[in-house]
C-alpha cells in the first residue's frame, strides 16, 4: 500500500478484509512495517481512524471498463 498514490491504490486495496487493512495500518503505525510515506501518515492515526479507514476501503469496490 503506498499512500503517495492515494487514487492509484484504491484498486489494489478496495474490497480487502477490514481486519487485514487494520492490521497493516497498525503495523505501519508501530514501525513493524516500513514505508517512507505510510509510516509517517499511520503514526498520526488513532485506533478509531484506522477502523474507519479499514471499513471504508473494505466496502469500496473498484471496477475498470475498457473503452471500445
Amino acid at each position: 500500500m503506498e499512500c503517495g498514490a492515494a487514487f492509484g491504490i484504491v484498486d489494489s486495496i478496495a474490497g480487502e478484509h477490514a481486519q487485514y487493512l487494520e492490521k497493516q495500518l497498525k503495523a505501519f503505525r508501530s514501525g513493524e512495517r516500513q514505508d517512507p510515506q505510510m509510516s509517517v501518515v499511520a503514526k498520526t492515526l488513532g485506533d478509531e481512524d484506522i477502523a474507519d479507514l479499514a471499513a471504508w476501503y473494505s466496502s469500496t469496490r473498484f471496477t475498470v471498463e475498457v473503452p471500445e
